[in-house]
């Protein structure tokens, strides 16, 4: 751990200087003569006479600290073969130079010295723990460096990761000034590990983004361009800079040979000179791959260059339904799941949430094929059995969970029977045989075997929404098997058995996973979570998934969790969506403050399917022109409430459109998007993202867009009734807070 040199350790090393002054006095007066100040006594106790060029008259040089470690540096520089060092360059300055520098006793990972005079066109160069003396071991050395004598040398200390030995090289600054309307710019390549650099520009704003105008190529390790580089814009001059005539623009450098920028940098139109070293190194979460902009035109700033860090890249995320829901989704044998899994596969986003993949099989098919998402969380395994997180209803009371079984009691067997004879026989894989299963839609049913099943709604809704939901899950759920589990299990029925449909898709490590199961009717609704680990910092997000009012018509409500509402109406389905709102907004509050780790809670991202959307209508329209119909407002609304804490996602690139679209065209809405799945009224936006403490939260999405529009099933239609949504987000510490 590094530490700070006490006041009896400093007396002692002035008498140890005095002494060594004493024997060699010309020539160690020499070596030490980074200024021209006696050693003895130091500056006083708060000031800070630290050499820069204002004061001193040799070749100027300051000191670049890029190796990605936690070493705080000072500078100990004598003339090259010279017998002793003296004393470091901060250390002599004063107790004052500490806190100019905010309280480190050096230069920490990616700063940059102010310049100052070194006591010779060749020098010897050791940087040593901040605090330290000259005496002790260097972190980094380099010998017979050579300075230009015309303007600043950079001496960056580079390396230090993935093999590459720590080194400190030389890069002589641009001298000329007689062009100060342009731009003059140099690249410099510190990135440990990454093979020869491509420089060039993009006509995207963030990352993810390539190069679209290259500008140099194969920039080796430690090096800046050479004049041997030509450019498209320009030549490279004898020091690695080159001008910019056309600005603005976003820089990028990538790996020669591929095509995923490592860094993006925005150059503005501002007459200035800059180098750009590209730092950092890949997969290290405290010194991502980045770049560093350092103005060399202006003055210090608390004994440093103006340096920034480039921008990081934006989070990607996807959000999706793939509408996998067993034989009653959409053209459900052409749409197989391993056709969508390969379409999800192609996406390059960071972090994916997919929902409605209700089968152990169709999620094995999304696992097999996403191999570039290599972390995925599903939730715990669920069952008929699996508790609601908070099984509380809206007026905080714990309903009594049933002991007969939905088609028990005095629900007559004949019937069950005989709707299951018939269902068996006319809409089976296995015609009249129990293990056979729902071979295509619910239509079949309704066509065949419209009279028993009337008659087992008119014994029991329960009983009919029970077999339908075991019924519709088709494949593996047999005939067989839907009936014994409505006249024997008592717990309620959930299609699919109670399987968790959700799934988080991940390029980074997820932590600290967990599932909040949400009180839900007829089928299973959880809200997933977990920290996702970037290379700098982590942020929470969710995956969520709420109940439906579109199978109102089908199964007639028999929850506990609709409220005060009408069962002949959509309205109890209504009411239990914006319940389990209620609950998701409450975890997420809950799961922020139990986070001590930040203060105010920990940034999180939002997403799913909330089976809800605002009506969005043509702007001063008269009478009102809908471009997107309303849902179940009140859901979407209850999150979008001050209260919440949420802010939606509505970036100024967003225009408002369907992910759940209609069959014909929108007359209001002549771009948006049709889906031949759905009927001629659907005009939904159900996906509608969140960002929660989100530094600058209402700026920080930079855009929204609709995904697999064009991923087509031949013959069929789209991938899937659901449209995605993606939207890229700036991290948290790219965003200016």
């Amino acid at each position: 751990m590094l530490g700070t040199i006490t006041r009896p350790r400093r007396v002692a090393q002035r008498l140890l200087a005095y002494a060594a002054l004493l024997a060699v006095a010309a020539s160690c007066q020499a070596v030490a003569g980074i200024d021209s100040r006696k050693l003895d006594p130091p500056p006083p106790d708060g000031v800070c006479n630290f050499p820069t060029y204002i004061t001193n008259t040799g070749p100027l040089v300051r000191v670049a600290n890029l190796v990605p470690t936690s070493d705080v540096v000072d500078i100990c520089i004598r003339d090259a073969g010279a017998s002793s060092w003296g004393r470091p360059l901060l250390f002599e300055g004063g107790t004052g130079c500490p806190k100019a520098l905010g309280g480190e006793n050096g230069f920490a990972y990616g700063e940059v010295s102010d310049k100052f005079n070194a006591p010779s066109a060749m020098v010897d160069v050791k940087l040593i723990a901040g605090g330290g003396a000259c005496s002790d071991p260097g972190l980094t050395e380099g010998d017979g460096l050579s300075l230009a004598t015309d303007a600043t040398t950079t001496l960056a200390r580079i390396g230090g990761a993935k093999g590459v030995s720590q080194q400190i090289v030389a890069l002589p600054e641009e001298n000329s000034k007689d062009r100060p309307d342009t731009i003059r710019l140099r690249f410099v390549h510190a990135m440990p590990g990454v093979g020869p650099l491509d420089f060039g520009d993009t006509t995207t704003a963030h990352l993810p983004a390539s190069i679209t105008t290259p500008l140099l190529d194969q920039i080796p390790f430690g090096q800046a361009p050479t004049t041997q580089k030509a450019l498209a814009l320009g030549n490279v001059d004898a020091r690695g800079y080159f001008d910019i005539l056309t600005a603005p623009l976003n820089i990028v450098a990538q790996q020669h040979g591929q095509t995923k920028g490592l860094l993006l940098q925005p150059i503005s139109s501002s007459a200035v000179t800059y180098s750009l070293f590209a730092i950092g190194v890949a997969g290290d979460n405290l010194h991502p791959l980045d770049g560093l902009l350092c103005n060399e035109d202006v003055g210090p700033q608390n004994l440093k260059e103006q340096c920034t860090r480039s921008p990081l890249p934006t989070i990607s995320v996807d959000v999706w339904n793939p509408a996998l829901y067993g034989p009653n989704s959409p053209a459900n044998v052409q749409r197989d799941p391993g056709t969508l899994a390969g379409f999800a596969a192609t996406r390059d986003s960071d972090v994916m949430c997919l929902v409605e993949v209700d089968s152990d099989a169709d999620q094995s098919a999304f696992k097999g094929l996403l191999t570039a998402y290599p972390y995925v969380y599903t939730g715990p395994a669920m069952g008929l059995s699996t508790p609601f997180s908070d099984p509380r209803d809206q007026n905080g009371n714990t309903p009594p969970a049933p002991t007969t079984p939905a088609c028990g009691g005095s629900v007559p067997q004949a019937d069950v029977d005989a709707a299951f004879q018939c269902m068996e026989q006319h809409c089976s894989n296995k015609p009249g045989d129990p293990s056979g299963w729902l071979n295509t839609t619910t239509d079949c049913l309704a066509s065949n075997c419209a009279g028993p099943l009337a008659q087992l709604q008119a014994d029991s809704k329960a009983c009919f929404d029970c077999t339908l939901d075991y019924v519709a899950s088709g494949n593996p759920e047999t005939y067989g098997n839907a009936e014994q589990l409505c006249l024997s299990n008592p717990a309620a029925p959930l299609g699919f058995e109670g399987h968790s449909n959700s799934m988080i898709f991940s390029r980074y490590p997820l932590k600290n996973t967990d599932a909040w199961v949400l009180p839900s009717t007829n089928y299973r609704r959880t809200v997933l979570y977990a920290q996702v680990q970037l290379e700098d910092q982590s942020f929470d997000f969710y995956c969520g998934f709420l109940m439906t009012d579109g199978i109102a018509s089908d199964l007639p409500y028999v929850g506990n969790y609709g409220g005060m509402c009408d069962p002949t109406t959509a309205s109890c389905y209504d009411n239990e969506q914006t319940y389990e709102a209620k609950q998701l907004v409450d975890w997420v509050h809950k799961k922020s403050v139990a986070d001590m780790e930040y203060s105010g809670g920990r940034p999180a991202i939002v997403v799913g399917d909330w089976r809800s959307g605002d009506e969005v209508d043509v702007p001063g329209s008269m009478p009102a022109q809908q471009i997107l119909a309303p849902l179940n407002p009140a859901t979407v609304d209850l999150m979008k409430n001050q209260s919440s804490g949420f802010t939606a996602v509505n970036p100024m690139s967003w225009t408002p459109q369907c992910n759940y679209c209609p069959t014909m065209a929108n007359p209001n809405n002549p771009t948006a998007l049709t889906n031949p799945y759905n009927s001629p009224t659907t005009n939904y936006f159900v996906s509608q993202p969140f960002l929660y403490h989100w530094p600058g939260a209402q700026n920080a999405a930079v855009d929204m867009s609709l995904i697999y529009t064009t991923q087509m099933i031949a013959n069929t239609g789209p991938a899937s009734p659901y449209f995605g949504v993606n939207l890229h987000v700036l991290r948290p510490n790219a965003s200016g807070m």
